[in-house]
Parts: C-alpha cells; sequence; structure tokens
C-alpha cells in the first residue's frame, strides 16, 4: 500500500522538476519521507485509531511514542498506566500526561525530548492504538446494585447510570445524589442532584448530566426511624417514605402520621424517644404530644420534636409502669389505677432475676429522669416502698461480683 502510495509521487515529483516546478518536487520529497516513517512505524502493526474530539489521556491507552531524528532514541509501543504515566525513547523520568490531550501530550512529549537530548529541532508524535474500556462507578447504601457501567459510546446520563444499577433502593436518598469528576488539574469537583423529579416535563425534563469515564455517582442511604408500641403501622420508616421536602426537618409528627396514627389506648403525655449518642451511649426522652410547643426545644417537654437518623419512637398504652433490666421477665405492666408499688411492679416483672442489684433499684420519676431514686429493697422490712406514677420508669441495675 505504502509502495503504490510512493512511486506515483515520484514520478509526479520528477515530472514536474523537469518543468521547474520546484514546490512540486519539495512536496513530493516530503511524502516520500513521510510515507517511508510511516510504513517503518506500522508496518505489520496496529494502526492508530482517531478518538472523539472531547478525549483526553486517563490511563490504561495503548500508545506508540517516537521521536525525531531517530537518532535521539527508538520509538516505544507501551500503555500507559493507570496513573497517566508514558516513558519517552530518550530515558529520564516517566512523563504525566493523565487529562491531557493528544496535542497537549506531544507539546509536553517535544519539550522534554529536546530538554533531554539537547536538540533544538527534536521533535516527538504520540500514537493512540487502543482505548480500554471506559465506565462509570454508581454505588452507596442507597443504591440496589453497587457496579461499573460501561460507557459503549452513546451518550449516559446521570438518571441512566442508576437505572442500569436497578435504580434507588428503598430506603435510599434519591434527594441527596452525589456525581464525584476528576478536573483537569487533578483537583476532584463533586455535585449534588435531587433526581426525584428527572425526567418530569413540567419539573425537570432532563435526565441529570452527560457522565465522562471515570466519574463516580454515590446514592446514600436516606434517613430511617422506628415508631414502635400503641401505633397502627409499627416498625421501621425512611425519609422517603415520609414525603417530607429536601431541606426541610423530620419531626415527630410526620412519623406518626406515616404510621397510620396512636392506638386510642396510646399514652399521648409519655412517648419514649430513644438516640443514640456520638458517644455510643443512648438517651431517652419523654414527649407530651399535649405539650405547648416550646421554642428552640427538640427534647423535653416538647410536644414535636425534630428527629435524627436512627431514632426509636415508643408509644406506651395508658396507665402502665414499664420494669426493664435484672427482673425477669422485663416490660410494661399495667397500673390498675393511678399509683402502684414499688414492690407490687417487680412482682408484676416476676421478681428479681439473678445477679440483681437490690440494694440499688433506680426509680426514674416523670419530668426528672436524670435525678433516679435509688432504692435499697435488699433488706426485709422498712424499705423505702415509694409509690409510682404513669411516667415513672423502674430499672434494677446488675451486681457487680
Amino acid at each position: 500500500m505504502f509502495v503504490t502510495l510512493i512511486l506515483p509521487a515520484l514520478r509526479e515529483g520528477k515530472r514536474k522538476k523537469e518543468k521547474g516546478k520546484r514546490n512540486d518536487t519539495v512536496f513530493s520529497f516530503f511524502l516520500l519521507t513521510f510515507s517511508f516513517l510511516v510504513a517503518a512505524l506500522y508496518a505489520g502493526e496496529p494502526q492508530p485509531i482517531s478518538p472523539v474530539a472531547t478525549f483526553r489521556f486517563g490511563g490504561g491507552e495503548r500508545v506508540k511514542v517516537f521521536v525525531q531524528p531517530d537518532t535521539v532514541g527508538p520509538a516505544l509501543e507501551q500503555q500507559v498506566s493507570i496513573d497517566g504515566y508514558i516513558n519517552l525513547p530518550t530515558g529520564g523520568e516517566p512523563l504525566n500526561i493523565r487529562n491531557k490531550t493528544i496535542p497537549e501530550a506531544v507539546a509536553l512529549a517535544a519539550a522534554r525530548v529536546g530538554k533531554d537530548s539537547g536538540l533544538q529541532k527534536a521533535t516527538a508524535g504520540i500514537a493512540l492504538l487502543s482505548e480500554p474500556l471506559r465506565s462509570v462507578f454508581v454505588g452507596g447504601d442507597g443504591i440496589k446494585l453497587s457496579q461499573s457501567v460501561p460507557l459503549t459510546g452513546a451518550p449516559l446520563t446521570l438518571y441512566a447510570a442508576i437505572l442500569a444499577c436497578g435504580g434507588v433502593a428503598p430506603d435510599g436518598d434519591p434527594t441527596h445524589v452525589s456525581l464525584s469528576r476528576v478536573q483537569d488539574d487533578g483537583s476532584v469537583k463533586v455535585e449534588t442532584f435531587d433526581i426525584t423529579h428527572f425526567g418530569e416535563a413540567a419539573k425537570t425534563p432532563s435526565l441529570g448530566p452527560l457522565l465522562a469515564p471515570g466519574d463516580t455517582i454515590k446514592v446514600p442511604r436516606g434517613d430511617v426511624f422506628i415508631l414502635t408500641g400503641e401505633v397502627l403501622k409499627p416498625g421501621p420508616i425512611n425519609r422517603r417514605e415520609l414525603g417530607v421536602p429536601t431541606g426541610q426537618p423530620v419531626r415527630l409528627s410526620h412519623l406518626i402520621y406515616a404510621s397510620g396514627g396512636l392506638k386510642s389506648g396510646a399514652n399521648r403525655k409519655n412517648l419514649r424517644l430513644i438516640r443514640s449518642t456520638k458517644d455510643g451511649k443512648r438517651e431517652s426522652v419523654s414527649v407530651d404530644l399535649d405539650a405547648q410547643p416550646k421554642s428552640g426545644d427538640d427534647k423535653s417537654g416538647a410536644s414535636d420534636p425534630i428527629l435524627q437518623d436512627g431514632d426509636t419512637v415508643v408509644a406506651s398504652p395508658t396507665g402502665t409502669i414499664p420494669v426493664l433490666g435484672k427482673v425477669r421477665t422485663p416490660g410494661l405492666f399495667p397500673m390498675n389505677g393511678d399509683t402502684i408499688k414499688l414492690s407490687r411492679a417487680i412482682a408484676l416483672a416476676g421478681g428479681f432475676a439473678e445477679f440483681a442489684k437490690q440494694s440499688s433499684v433506680l426509680v426514674l420519676k416523670a419530668g426528672n429522669w436524670l435525678n433516679p431514686i435509688h432504692v435499697d429493697m435488699s433488706i426485709q422490712k422498712g424499705f423505702q416502698d415509694i409509690d409510682l406514677e404513669e411516667g415513672d420508669l423502674v430499672y434494677v441495675t446488675e451486681k457487680i461480683l
């Protein structure tokens, strides 16, 4: 093929030289030189490919690097490292061409070759032989299937990539989907999208931005709350099911409404909000749904506190006393009146369990849980058998041997 290209050029150059057309002779000579160079470089080898206009080196490409004059060093066929480095025929330190276009990479290579060789007219070339399979990664706790999605040439949108992984999981948060992309300078740009209305012509007709190789999409898990006890539909409820708009806090009333409401026997004045603190401990707060709201108060005395991820709300029945800890059958026990004796509550719970610390039974009075009453029930007579009221809690600790 190269011979058929070269011979007509020589004949044409000779004919035009005889006519005195020097410019055509120069052109023929250039064509001859270029043809021999291409033939020498690629005879029996993979042919260069033409990438898309937006192509940038990302690592994994197969390239051939050559220099002129060839006395500077032999052409090198190689694979661009995963972090974007190539070796030059002149030796020396590898050259990083990650996120560079082919012309930008050639300019960097030529500058390095000139510096290494000391020749002012030394040049370099980079031929792209093949590209690796490009893909984006979709993951996170809120996606049904974390995996890489290949880019096959057709444009791929953010929404299409999420659908390719099965869509958002039931407990996923589609309002805070993040897209991470490496910039030309090596920095990472992160954008957050609310995809709940993607594709709706009236709101967001777009299906999200077009993805580029190496993009990472993360779908987080949404906040989950648990409501149990005297409610119509107890169990975990995620933020997505609550339908609370993005940016608005989730309140206890949202949780009760989504569960179908409280049962008729629920104690509205003493719901228990149980929350894990940052140090790993658990705190319990009493909530009175009928109390007047207090500005800025989201804990004790608030009628509609703001919830946090992982909060558990317990709706107890009216007229019960919780007895917990080292008793035989911990649970909620009926009062059968306005008050109940401490000894009676312990008896309803089956009595003390093994290793119970009878000398220090804790009684947490309603509204004053931070100052528990310690009752010594280890003595046979004369212990403080106090009256318990609705909202109080009894806790029997474990004896340390």
